[in-house]
């Protein structure tokens, strides 16, 4: 994926290329500035991608675009492996130009095992947890984490279970897990929600799916799932009634304006991006690639989804998004009534979980 040549930059966002721009400074040229875009479109949140960078390229454009200068998006923000930032920190010198613009699947399993700690033990006094994800790349330094926050805050791992993304039939599954006796079922799921929550639904699993499920980040999940997501709980980057920043509720008003239904976490984490390309091509007054890994080394850019800052090159995580309450955190959202609820860390207004007459809860 990586292409390096004098005055050029290719610079990853996640899995993708995400800007290419060979000019070697704005004075001297009025052409547009071309970002790059790999957008899975026919995935549920795949498709907040392509979305999000063109809202965000269409808003800067009519700010004036950078200096004059119009963006033409092409960017890709959606995948959390650790691998990502490890390739930066292992090989700075060839790989600086990589820059992971959401969480990484570690980051994302501590922002499960916060919520958890902040909302489910006290209100539910969970105690324990089966594992339950996808068997894909991302989801393994996921669940690694998953096996060591959540004993931290006090959840008993009782189960481990990898799934083939091919399989059809969830029931022996979730009979293996039912048999358990979890208090919830901690997910890491990507390309299958569908087919594991309505089953979860017909089968009626009496115990919370909590976790991530990047499918119920999206806006159709309840339609695509004919109201099988009712309690479904994930991890996302933003929902409705989150205010994360004051750019969050504006954004998700503008896009569900635009296209008809909330942005995935996708969206969000996309249309930040761009604004983080596009203010660091105008702090360096260049599109020159090293000048540009410099600026974009030194974002400090509040975002839609909180204050997007980069580790540097002796962390593990060299050039992915800082974690934590003063940076970017995510939310949990429920699935509630055909609408997404936010539950953490700011939850909306008279929020309240809210589960199936099948699901059991302790507290």
């Amino acid at each position: 994926m990586r292409s390096i040549s004098r005055g050029k930059l290719t610079l990853l966002a996640t899995t993708a290329v995400a800007l290419t721009a060979s000019a070697p400074a704005l004075a001297q040229s009025k052409d547009p500035i071309k970002i790059g875009i790999i957008s899975e479109e026919s995935a549920i949140a795949g498709a907040g991608i392509s979305k999000g960078a063109q809202m965000a390229a269409d808003e800067i454009n009519a700010a004036g675009g950078v200096d004059g200068r119009k963006i033409e998006p092409f960017i890709t923000t959606g995948a959390a492996s650790n691998d990502i930032s490890k390739h930066v920190h292992d090989d700075y010198a060839h790989n600086r130009y990589t820059f992971h613009e959401w969480m990484t699947s570690a980051f994302i399993a501590d922002s499960v095992c916060d919520m958890m700690k902040a909302l489910m033990i006290p209100k539910y006094k969970t105690t324990s947890a089966v594992i339950f994800s996808e068997d894909a790349a991302w989801t393994t330094p996921l669940d690694a984490e998953y096996i060591n926050c959540l004993p931290k805050v006090g959840i008993k791992v009782l189960d481990h279970i990898r799934f083939s993304p091919d399989t059809t039939d969830f029931t022996p599954i979730f009979n293996k897990i039912e048999g358990e006796k979890p208090d919830v079922i901690v997910t890491g799921i990507s390309h299958v929600g569908v087919q594991p929550t309505v089953q979860a639904a017909q089968q009626q699993v009496p115990i919370p799916m909590v976790g991530q499920s990047s499918q119920a980040t999206s806006g159709t999940f309840w339609k695509d799932t004919n109201g099988a997501a009712a309690g479904v709980m994930t991890q996302s980057a933003a929902s409705p009634g989150a205010t994360l920043t004051p750019k969050t509720q504006p954004f998700m008003e503008a896009y569900a304006k635009k296209y008809g239904e909330p942005p995935a976490y996708t969206g969000f984490t996309t249309h930040d991006a761009i604004n983080v390309i596009a203010e660091a091509v105008k702090r360096a007054g260049s599109t020159d690639s090293e000048k540009l890994v410099d600026a974009i080394e030194k974002t400090d850019y509040v975002g839609t989804i909180g204050r997007v800052e980069f580790y540097g090159k002796d962390s593990e995580f060299t050039h992915a998004m800082k974690y934590g309450t003063d940076f970017v955190t995510g939310v949990t959202l429920q699935w509630q009534d055909g609408k997404q609820v936010t539950l953490w860390p700011k939850p909306s207004t008279d929020a309240k979980t809210q589960f199936p007459a099948f699901v059991h809860t302790g507290g």
